[in-house]
């Protein structure tokens, strides 16, 4: 992609073709740029969310697009090849100049997109629904799109859903530059230990130590008659030297260098450190280990801090969608073997949508907040409460003695739910609903077994809302 200040002035002659240009474009192709997106996007994570998108919308294809300022590129999608087009032959050009998402029912028939109908003939569609693809600060760089070659409509649950996988595209891109810095810094860590200064050692095949460079020393603030003769369970705890020793009897063993991360001992606050790695053969009459190693306890910290991230809802810190479905397979299999009851509760809040439209978004985020610490204060410890988005949580509840306690633990949410909150200037209970799901003895995955609990959800609504619905 060329810098934006050189394609500005052609982008406006193109431009053209819609009209007044409608959007901060400089700002947008600098989104682009910032994130990197034409070369570092996750290609399995869109593939994935393309798959959701066809699943929600009850689409045959669904795809993720980006945009820069004369090209538009398919990336993933559903019953469609990836590739390059012109920016401006495609309805996703549209798309990303206006607000929300843009749903066609029928492209032939609609008099509003007369100058397009040539893109549903050419790739065989008549329906159309697409939702920006937002960078952080706001700016559309793509879209994601269902289509079907039939007209047709989308429900205000379906549209959601689908504007909800659209917004779960912008942290797997921003996860994507990071994983990608990351490695970045990585590199720049190897090449230090290369060309600068990295601890250094050799040890005989006994595990004595021979020799060791003045950076080791330093770090550890030994001497050489401290470290000289001395093997790895002579200097360091238990379990740090027991790895060590394992590491270099596979290199003796195999005769063959190997990068690894090898633990190493805590520092004076107790922190655990954590080392790269390279370990070789020496040559000589006696077998013998040589090894360079540098710190990377920093980058270990930020790797985990990003998976925790990744699987933590930023509003509520709660679990998100991503941690739910890594969980809930493994809840499964665990009460298969066990033999215990395991349940979901899938719950949302009555009226909602209302709460943001009279007192606003910051009001509505509040309530989030404080429904998802009522429900914490519920459950065990040990059950997982995520929150899937917008105001949908789940429950799942582990080690039960009896179906019908789940039954219980819903109840004691509507009960705690009833006590007075404050929404705008008034202070009033929380309403839910709640579908319970009991998993079944037939085989069930955990896809299916959440969708039995919205099935429940849907039944409480539809009931009358704020009371709970089981299903067995």
């Amino acid at each position: 992609m060329s810098d934006v200040d050189e394609v500005l002035s052609d982008l406006q002659a193109t431009a053209c073709r819609l009209g007044p240009w409608p959007i901060d474009e400089a700002g947008r192709l600098r989104a682009m740029l910032a994130l990197r997106v034409l070369k570092n996007y996750p290609r399995e994570a869109l593939q994935q969310l393309a798959e959701l998108a066809a699943c929600v919308a009850d689409t045959p294809t669904a795809f993720v697009s980006f945009i820069d300022y004369d090209s538009y590129y398919l990336v993933a999608g559903v019953n469609i090849g990836t590739g390059v087009v012109p920016r401006f032959d495609t309805l996703c050009s549209y798309v990303i100049t206006r607000p929300g998402t843009t749903v066609i029912s029928d492209l032939q028939t609609d008099p509003d997109f007369v100058e397009y109908r040539h893109v549903g003939v050419t790739y065989n569609y008549r329906f159309y629904a697409g939702v920006p693809i937002l960078s952080p600060d706001g700016y559309a760089i793509g879209t994601l799109c269902t289509v079907d070659p039939n007209p047709r409509k989308l429900t205000p649950r379906q549209l959601s859903a689908l504007e909800s996988v659209a917004k779960a595209i912008t942290p797997q891109l921003t996860l994507a530059l990071q994983v990608e810095q990351l490695e970045t810094e990585r590199a720049k860590f190897r090449a230090f230990m290369d060309n600068g200064p990295a601890l250094a050692f050799i040890k005989d095949g006994g595990g004595r130590y021979e020799y060791v460079n003045q950076r080791f020393l330093d770090r550890f603030d030994l001497r050489t008659d401290d470290v000289t003769g001395k093997s790895d369970d002579q200097l360091w705890p238990g379990d740090v030297a027991a790895q060590l020793q394992a590491n270099d009897r596979w290199v003796l063993d195999q005769g063959q260098p190997v990068e690894m991360t090898e633990p190493g001992p805590a520092d004076d606050d107790g922190n655990p450190s954590w080392w790269q790695s390279y370990k070789f053969m020496v040559p000589g009459d006696h077998p013998a280990v040589g090894g360079v190693a540098f710190d990377i306890s920093a980058m270990k910290g930020l790797q985990t801090r990003l998976e925790q991230l990744a699987r933590t809802d930023a509003l509520t810190q709660l679990p998100n969608r991503v941690a739910l479905h890594e969980h809930l397979p493994q809840a499964i299999g665990r009460s298969r073997q066990s033999g215990e009851p395991l349940a979901v509760l899938f719950m949302d809040i009555d009226y909602f949508k209302q709460v943001n439209d009279c007192h606003g978004h910051e009001a509505g985020d509040s309530l989030l907040v404080e429904f998802a610490n009522r429900m914490r204060s519920v459950v065990r410890h040990t059950d997982l409460v995520a929150r899937l988005a917008g105001d949908e949580f789940v429950v799942v509840l582990e080690h039960l003695t009896d179906p019908r306690q789940a039954e219980q633990v819903a109840q004691k949410v509507l009960d705690v739910m009833a006590q007075p909150c404050r929404i705008g200037t008034a202070e009033q209970p929380i309403c839910c609903s709640i579908g319970v799901a009991i998993l079944p003895p037939e085989e069930i995955d955990a896809l299916a077994f959440i969708h039995r609990a919205d099935q429940a959800l849907y039944e409480a609504k539809a009931a009358g809302r704020h009371r709970v619905v089981v299903r067995t």
